[in-house]
């Protein structure tokens, strides 16, 4: 990243007219632009909002609010001005054109005022992510597991285990550094133990993040069953709304259609596969194979089935959370034991919708707080670090500055984890996920 910090300038509110407008301006040459287009210093205390007009030459934009941030107390860290415009298309488009006549500003790209906070350490990369992930949120569960990232309580995680490994580091250095001292070293107690800890701590951050990535991806749930046993009518039900044609033509579904839908604050993708049969239709045989891997690969499948009796195909491998359904149970008695379900009329899709939230939320509660392979990667190589200490710790012969060189190697993975080493490669792709005006 350069070290020349620009002033930048967005629309931080949402799209549309609106009764308000909120316009950003961050960097160096902030206030200097808001003097400009009030004709006056602004001579407001930081924070404080000001009733102003704003003049762009001898043309009036409007009766705003003005709110000035200083470098120590914005989210920046750089000087930043918020203006609050009246929210019609005519005074914004005025103020974007007279903010465009500065030489030294420029509109901001999307991520560019996080990209500030992260240069001034007001963010550490972590934060950053969660941040994005906090902006594209679209369940409940995504936003608190966002939150969790960005508020900063995997940072307190981290900064622990990088506490543990500085105390041990500390511990074998000094036997190093003070050799003819001879201070012993508890070999198992100062080292061998704690290292063990640790990795058991992050080995469970690595296994919840996964988790972390279905939740924010989306769990998977494929229906399943044999042709016309009613399985697009339940999508349609589940949805609220005709995503998958419904025929009393068997084979109708010849592919995989997939829709999001939000059950119990989780963000779920339901599959309306292909029916299951042996078939020559070349075409509709490319559907069962699709249906046959998505089902396979879904975190859980409802099998539809005509009657209790019927078989269960022989290419997809039954789990125990699977739920069976006896399907158009609005034109049959019911079976004894077990749940019957129509898409058409409605009856017995709560109940469903109660099993599949019930598996979600076992998903949910599995959850650590990273979320991605940055992250495991970067988990991956400090456990792969301390196991090699473990290793060197094994040689009758110790050499302990190989050991004190593996704790060291660990704590560099840890900084890398929060971005306290410059990895410019990772920045585009984690910016590209915001917004113009954050």
């Amino acid at each position: 990243m350069g070290n020349m910090v620009e002033t930048v300038f967005a629309k931080s509110s949402g799209a549309g007219v609106s009764a308000i407008c909120v316009i950003r301006i961050s960097g160096p040459e902030a206030l200097k632009t808001i003097n400009t287009l009030l004709k006056s210093d602004l001579k407001s205390p930081p924070r404080y909002a000001v009733l102003r007009t704003l003049w762009w030459g001898k043309v009036k934009l409007d009766q705003a609010l003005i709110i000035y941030f200083a470098k120590d107390s914005s989210f920046t860290g750089e000087e930043t001005v918020e203006i609050h415009l009246h929210g019609s298309k005519a005074i914004i488009d005025m103020t974007f054109n007279a903010l465009n006549s500065f030489e030294n500003i420029r509109p901001a790209g999307p991520g560019d005022f996080t990209l500030q906070a992260l240069k001034n350490g007001k963010l550490n990369l972590s934060q950053v992510e969660g941040l994005a992930n906090l902006i594209n949120a679209e369940t409940e569960a995504q936003k608190i597991l966002a939150d969790k990232l960005f508020s900063g309580n995997f940072n307190k995680t981290v900064e622990c285990w990088r506490s543990k490994l500085l105390n041990i580091k500390a511990n074998i250095e000094a036997t190093i550094d003070f050799a003819e001292e001879n201070i012993e070293l508890d070999i198992e107690g100062e080292v061998k133990k704690p290292i063990d800890e640790i990795i058991g701590e992050i080995s469970k951050e690595v296994a919840g993040s996964f988790y972390v990535e279905k939740i924010n991806r989306g769990f998977e749930v494929a229906i399943v069953g044999g042709p016309n046993v009613g399985k697009s009518t339940l999508l349609n039900c589940l949805v609220g709304e005709e995503v998958s044609i419904v025929s009393e033509i068997p084979g109708t579904t010849r592919d995989v259609i997939e829709k999001k839908v939000n059950i119990g604050g989780h963000l779920v993708s339901i599959f309306d596969c292909a029916g299951l049969r042996e078939t020559v239709d070349p075409i509709e045989k490319i559907g069962v194979e699709r249906t046959e891997k998505r089902a396979n690969s879904s975190d859980l499948r409802i099998f539809l089935k005509d009657t209790p009796g019927e078989g269960d195909p022989t290419s997809i491998e039954r789990k125990k959370n699977d739920i069976v359904l006896v399907s158009k149970i609005d034109i049959k008695n019911g079976f004894e034991g077990y749940l019957g379900i129509s898409g058409k009329t409605g009856e017995g899709v709560i109940d469903l919708t109660e099993l599949i939230s019930r598996q979600v939320r076992e998903y949910f509660e599995k959850c650590g707080s990273t979320c991605n392979n940055r992250h495991r990667n970067a988990m991956g190589k400090a456990i792969k670090s301390m196991e090699m200490a473990k290793e060197n710790l094994k040689d009758t012969g110790i050499n302990i500055e190989f050991v004190a060189e593996d704790i060291r190697q660990a704590l560099l993975n840890l900084e890398d984890l929060l971005g306290k080493i410059d990895i410019e490669e990772v920045y585009g792709e984690i910016f590209s996920r915001f917004c113009i005006g954050k």
